[in-house]
């Protein structure tokens, strides 16, 4: 297959061929990208506890140290005492009646 060489495809193909050498910069000479405001906006940061809410009270240890009263006296009545003991969102399955119970074992121990 013979070439075109006539003046008309020389001057096509410098044509095209000039855009693409002024792009071939070294990417040491590109700009910096943009700061990303998702990734500041996601990063945590500490905070001083300047506000009254945020600083710390007597009460609020002793409100975490004793436990709630029963709602209801029926609850004494109900499996488990109506407590849901060894439950863990992250670890364990709901109604998991000691920690790291599968949910296997604890449909056995619910059909008995």
């Amino acid at each position: 297959m013979k070439i075109p060489s006539s003046p008309f495809h020389v001057l096509v193909a410098i044509s095209l061929a000039i855009p693409c050498i002024g792009q071939q910069k070294s990417r040491s000479d590109a700009p910096a990208p943009p700061p990303d405001a998702v990734e500041a906006a996601q990063t945590p940061v500490e905070v001083p506890a300047k506000r009254p809410e945020q600083e710390k009270k007597p009460y609020d240890e002793e409100v975490s140290k004793k436990p709630a009263p029963a709602s209801s006296p029926a609850l004494k009545d109900q499996p488990e005492e109506g407590k849901i003991n060894g439950f863990d969102f992250v670890r364990d399955p709901l109604n998991a009646m000691k920690p790291k119970m599968t949910f296997e074992e604890i449909r056995d121990a619910d059909t008995r």
